[in-house]
């Protein structure tokens, strides 16, 4: 089953989660989209249903190395990678949640958290105010920009739910 499916098949107060496994790498030197998921339009019918995200990942650091959240053409967090312990690879999560405050207004956060700065986990916070028509189809996506070919590579997307579809 889809996940736009999964999302209309919905009763009133039920949670879908998807889960997505397929390793993508970004290209060399040019944004790259790792993973994208379409939004049905009318999926968030009610203010306060929302879909919460999970990206888990590998990186390269570099100086230029940059890994973005976007929703809906809106910047929802974005990170550099620049060093990491011992000048190795190094992990990254990317979380958030998108939830309906309105017809076309949405509030959103999205995290980073890496282990590329030194030994620690350290968390880049972000928010912003997209505003998608909830009528309208909308897409979330991550998006990388690594020097070389896999300098980031997404391992894992996770999605949940939560609304009132079918009302």
């Amino acid at each position: 089953m889809s996940f736009a499916d999964a999302l209309n098949s919905l009763s009133p107060g039920k949670i879908s989660t998807t889960v997505d496994l397929t390793s993508v790498g970004n290209g060399a030197g040019t944004l790259t989209t790792l993973n994208s998921l379409t939004i049905p339009g009318k999926s968030f019918r009610v203010n306060g249903d929302f879909l919460d995200f999970v990206y888990v990942g590998t990186c390269v650091p570099r100086a230029t190395n940059v890994i973005r959240v976007d929703y809906a053409g809106t910047l929802l967090g974005a990170g550099t990678f620049a060093s990491a312990p011992g000048g190795g690879a190094g992990g990254w999560i990317f979380e958030g949640r998108i939830a309906r405050s309105g017809e076309s207004s949405q509030l959103t956060h999205a995290t980073l958290y890496t282990d590329t700065l030194d030994s620690g986990i350290y968390p880049t916070a972000a928010v912003a105010t997209p505003s998608a028509v909830m009528d309208l189809d909308s897409t979330l996506t991550i998006k990388a920009n690594g020097t070389n070919a896999n300098d980031f590579v997404i391992k894992a997307a996770y999605f949940t739910f939560y609304g009132r579809t079918n009302v």
